[in-house]
């Protein structure tokens, strides 16, 4: 038995697309969809084994999406309603921080495994690291739990479809990817093996050198998406 993936999208918004393109002078060649984006890297990366389920999420501002890849077939793709604005807009409320500084914590100190007693008005500038870690633990807490939820829907569905295999890695891209320690929590909440994915990575031994620019490797995980529209129509 055969099976047909099926692809539909309002006609408007196409439209809306090429319209923006249409004024920034460009001319819209192809019309692509967000899972097939980021097999292809998978495909062209080395060292990513694509004959057992991998998990790709990617982490935006306003939504996460996840893809489930088993070989050459998509299993699953589903929208997880949380992204790293949701992160960004509760550390900001709760420590009545301006969004730019709310999300300059986030990146460099993360997320921690302990629950903290900080006034978060008084000792926030004052506390250790690992205090500030734990406190934008419980700021975020309600926001991983629907991350966190999206996911155990996604393992219990590839349980059934794919008669109790569940995917023994899964890849995390896109900008909220960048949370630190995110990849530790997840580690540790659901025993599986996850990433933060550097699409770059296909370009070594390939006679292009990303290795030297520390910035962009540390940016990677965001250009996951536009990589793999610019890699279409290759072997």
């Amino acid at each position: 038995r055969n099976k047909i993936l099926m692809i539909a999208v309002r006609k408007n918004l196409v439209e809306n697309f090429i319209d923006i393109l249409n004024q920034a002078k460009l001319k819209c060649t192809a019309v692509d969809i967000l899972p097939s984006a980021l097999f292809r890297i998978i495909k062209n990366n080395e060292n990513e084994n694509c004959e057992t389920p991998v998990t790709v999420i990617d982490v935006g501002y306003e939504k996460s999406l996840a893809v489930v890849f088993n070989g050459k077939d998509m299993v699953l793709n589903r929208t997880i309603p949380v992204g790293s604005n949701a992160f960004i807009k509760s550390v900001a409320r709760e420590l009545e921080i301006i969004e730019k500084v709310a999300q300059n914590y986030l990146s460099g100190y993360g997320i921690g495994n302990n629950s903290t007693y900080l006034s978060f008005l008084k000792d926030v500038d004052s506390a250790a690291e690992n205090d500030i870690s734990s406190l934008i633990s419980d700021v975020i807490k309600e926001d991983l739990e629907r991350l966190t939820s999206g996911i155990e829907e996604i393992f219990r569905y590839c349980s059934a479809e794919l008669r109790g295999v569940r995917p023994g890695k899964v890849i995390l891209c896109g900008g909220g990817a960048m949370l630190k320690n995110l990849t530790d929590y997840l580690q540790v909440r659901f025993q599986v093996d996850f990433n933060v994915w550097n699409p770059l990575a296909i370009f070594n031994g390939k006679g292009i050198d990303v290795r030297g620019d520390n910035n962009i490797s540390e940016i990677s995980p965001r250009f996951a998406v536009a990589l793999g529209l610019a890699l279409r129509g290759t072997k």
